[in-house]
């Protein structure tokens, strides 16, 4: 028995040897057709959000609307630095007028409102010395008057805003004044 014992062993060897051997596959053959495919299966559920984007390109500058509606008028302002006012100045006495003679004085005026018609007097009597002069664009205005001969040592100029009838009456305004005097002895 040891002899067949043997012969068991040497064939378990062979055996081992040659069907590896003989088990090795070969080529792979061509592909058969694709079957039909199989149902569609159920939805899955909803995946997480994912991060924002970055912001795109700004877009150009559209065109500009239409003009709204004109606003309500604001609240007057406040006066301005003394409101109209103005100066009567005589060249040949440095600057101030005289009474006392008849004789021409400057009269000039400023912050009146432009397009203003305006009335010079002489104050104690209403004197009328000129009358419609016309206030300029920027509020103010020169006229060259000529003062009659008066025997108070002082007396003003008045200038009032005309009411619009184009003549001196009691519904002018009065809008500014200025002294005039006798000449220093």
């Amino acid at each position: 028995m040891k002899k067949a014992g043997k012969i068991i062993a040497f064939l378990i060897i062979i055996a081992l040897i040659v069907v590896p051997l003989t088990a090795c596959p070969g080529q792979q053959g061509s592909q058969g057709p694709a079957g039909p495919a199989g149902p569609q299966g159920e939805k899955g559920e909803r995946g997480p959000m994912g991060p924002p984007g970055t912001d795109g390109a700004r877009g150009p500058v559209g065109p500009a609307g239409p003009e709204g509606p004109e606003g309500p008028a604001g609240e007057d302002g406040a006066a301005g630095a003394g409101g109209p006012q103005i100066v009567v100045v005589e060249p040949s006495y440095a600057g101030y007028a005289i009474v006392g003679y008849a004789h021409s004085v400057w009269v000039l005026g400023s912050g009146f409102e432009p397009g203003d018609s305006v009335h010079l007097t002489i104050c104690e009597d209403d004197t009328i010395l000129e009358e419609d002069l016309e206030v300029n664009d920027c509020g103010a205005f020169f006229e060259p008057v000529t003062l009659p001969t008066l025997s108070l040592p002082v007396v003003s100029l008045k200038a009032y805003v005309d009411d619009g009838d184009g003549h001196f009456d009691s519904g002018d305004e009065l809008w500014a004044s200025w002294p005039i005097c006798t000449p220093p002895a």
